[in-house]
């Protein structure tokens, strides 16, 4: 009994032929693939002889990436793995193969297009029909023409065409200088055909912490208004400069958050009320002679305690009574 022969090569997904490659091959029966059990194969030699020869399911393909197999007539898949290329599935309809002067085909022959090489062809007998890529020059791509439409493609120089519209700025390099905080930006311009048309630069100055800054516009940090409470909470994180309207007798507690050489500013205004005192200033607040500054008392007076850290303690100065 003769079955039906089928012989390929394995590729990747840039047509390469891919030795040692895994091949499995499934039964389809009504539009099914029948995973379990595998589909019962010959070698190809001996499927159109009277004894055929059982071969392995899965197989594996040559050094050259070739595979093939006979199988009784019908429909199969064919499945394609390994490493480095992603698995694929062929589907395949076997019909019987006849021996040659038998009354069937009795040469095979295989035609593909010119950036192939073919060998084993014709088949008259068993054998394998084979394509494989041939060398092309350097620096080319595979694609269809470069005036656009369709075409079959062919092994061509890159054009612009090629390339996806953009015409946005495609990105920007900074560069930022150590010695006097100078930053300049480079802005990348494409054009439609995604090549670098213009360039620009911007130099900004950036303030350094290691160099002596002038600064040409007044820099200032914005007040940052205190929940009254008693204790008085101050996060000094959140500035150097805070306001409060005093409603009832408080502790002033220490500040957390403050940084060594850095001033910082109280303003504290009495409510509607008045004669709210400060019952006793955490231990870091020092004042002039160790006296601690006392508030005034009439309603909506307006102090400012002026202070210094100096790593430990904060040197405090009250001014009072602003009118």
């Amino acid at each position: 009994m003769a079955y039906g022969i089928f012989s390929d090569v394995a590729q990747d997904q840039y047509g390469n032929s891919v030795p040692n490659a895994s091949v499995v091959v499934y039964s389809v029966i009504a539009g099914s693939v029948v995973v379990n059990p595998l589909a019962t194969i010959y070698t190809s030699n001996s499927s159109i002889t009277a004894t055929p020869v059982q071969q392995n399911n899965p197989m594996t393909t040559d050094p050259l990436g070739r595979y093939s197999f006979g199988a009784p007539d019908g429909f199969y898949a064919v499945e394609i793995s390994g490493s480095n290329f992603p698995t694929y599935r062929l589907y395949v309809n076997l019909v019987t193969a006849f021996l040659p002067g038998a009354g069937g085909v009795s040469s095979v022959a295989l035609a593909l297009p010119a950036q192939f090489a073919i060998s084993g062809s014709p088949v008259t007998g068993a054998g394998t029909l084979t394509g494989a890529w041939n060398n092309q020059n350097p620096n080319l791509v595979f694609a269809g023409p470069a005036s656009g439409g369709a075409a079959a493609p062919t092994f061509r120089s890159l054009v612009g065409n090629d390339m996806p519209a953009s015409g946005v700025v495609a990105g920007a390099y900074q560069s930022i200088s150590t010695v006097n905080g100078v930053m300049v930006l480079t802005t990348f311009t494409l054009d439609a055909s995604g090549r670098v048309t213009t360039t620009s630069n911007t130099s900004v100055a950036v303030p350094l912490t290691t160099i002596a800054n002038t600064f040409l516009k007044t820099q200032n940090v914005a007040s940052v208004a205190l929940a009254f409470g008693n204790p008085l909470v101050t996060d000094a994180l959140q500035g150097n400069s805070f306001h409060t309207t005093a409603t009832a007798n408080f502790v002033f507690q220490n500040p957390t958050g403050l940084v060594s050489g850095g001033t910082y500013l109280w303003r504290i205004q009495q409510d509607g009320v008045g004669s709210r005192l400060i019952s006793s200033y955490g231990t870091m607040f020092k004042f002039p002679g160790g006296t601690p500054g006392v508030l005034s008392t009439p309603a909506g007076s307006v102090d400012l305690l002026t202070t210094y850290f100096d790593g430990t303690n904060l040197l405090c100065n009250l001014s009072k009574a602003y009118a």
